[in-house]
C-alpha cells in the first residue's frame, strides 16, 4: 500500500512500516515514542508513562521570515507521569527543548532520540530509556516479547480532521530497572506497552480518548476513538 496526505502545507510519504529502519525518526511534522506500564518494588506497585516528542516548527508557521530568522527545526518535549497505586500518590513532570544540535538528536534508522539528559534507544529487542525530569527519575530495560503490532491499515490510520498517522505498538515488553521518585530509589520490575506513532497530521486538530490493556491472561487490547469539539 502507498499513498499520500495532505493536510495544511505539506506532504508526507505515507507508505507502509518497515522494521526496523521505521522504528526511528521520520521527516514528518509530528513523531512520539511512549511507553506506559505496571511496575513492583519489593513494596509498593506503580503505573507509569513516558513519551518523547518531535515536533517540527516548520509546519507550524506560515512566515517565510520566521523560518529564515529561527532556523532550528525541531522542538523536543519530554513527559512523564508515576502513580503509586497503593497509596494513590501521583507525580508528573514535563519539560520542553530547543533542537540544538549538541544537545538534541533523533536518528533516522535505528531508535537512537537524545533529548537533554533523556534518551530512549532500542537494539533488537531491547529498549533501553532513561528519563530524568524534576523529581522523576527512570532507568529502565524492556524486552520485546512479541512482533510489533500495526494498527488500522498496515499501519496507517485516519485520525479524524486531524490527518494520516503511521502507528504501531508493542503490546508485551518485560520491563526492570530504577525508579527514583524526589530522591526515594527503588529496584522495580513488571510489564510495559510501547507505542510510536508519526505523520502529517495536525495535534491541535486532534482529539481522542485511548486505553491500553493487558489482561493476565495474556491477552493484549487497545481501544481509542477520535472525536472533535462538536462529539
Amino acid at each position: 500500500m502507498y499513498f499520500l496526505a495532505k493536510i495544511k502545507y505539506y506532504w508526507v510519504d505515507m507508505s507502509m512500516i518497515q522494521f526496523p529502519q521505521d522504528e526511528g525518526a521520520h521527516n514528518t511534522p509530528i513523531e512520539w515514542w511512549y511507553v506506559n506500564g505496571h511496575i513492583e518494588s519489593s513494596n509498593d506497585e506503580y503505573g507509569f508513562a513516558a513519551a518523547f516528542f518531535k515536533i517540527d516548527n516548520r509546519t507550524l508557521v506560515k512566515s517565510k521570515l520566521f523560518k529564515a530568522m529561527f532556523p532550528i527545526r525541531h522542538n523536543y518535549d519530554v513527559h512523564v507521569s508515576v502513580i503509586n497505586k497503593k497509596s494513590g500518590g501521583f507525580i508528573s513532570a514535563t519539560k520542553s527543548y530547543i533542537g540544538f544540535p549538541w544537545s538534541t538528536e533523533a536518528r533516522i534508522g535505528n531508535l537512537h532520540t537524545k533529548i537533554g539528559k533523556n534518551f530512549m534507544k532500542k537494539n533488537g529487542k531491547l529498549l533501553e530509556f532513561v528519563i530524568d525530569v524534576e523529581d522523576i527519575l527512570l532507568r529502565f530495560s524492556a524486552t520485546q516479547k512479541q512482533n510489533n503490532m500495526l494498527h488500522g491499515e498496515n499501519g496507517c490510520i485516519e485520525m479524524g480532521k486531524a490527518g494520516m498517522s503511521h502507528y504501531y505498538s508493542n503490546t508485551n515488553m518485560e520491563i526492570s530497572g530504577e525508579l527514583e521518585l524526589r530522591g526515594t530509589k527503588a529496584s522495580v520490575s513488571g510489564k510495559a506497552w510501547f507505542d510510536h506513532q508519526w505523520g502529517n497530521w495536525v495535534s491541535n486538530r486532534a482529539l481522542w480518548n485511548w486505553m491500553s490493556l493487558q489482561l493476565d491472561n495474556g491477552t493484549q487490547i487497545m481501544i481509542y476513538r477520535f472525536f472533535d469539539e462538536n462529539d
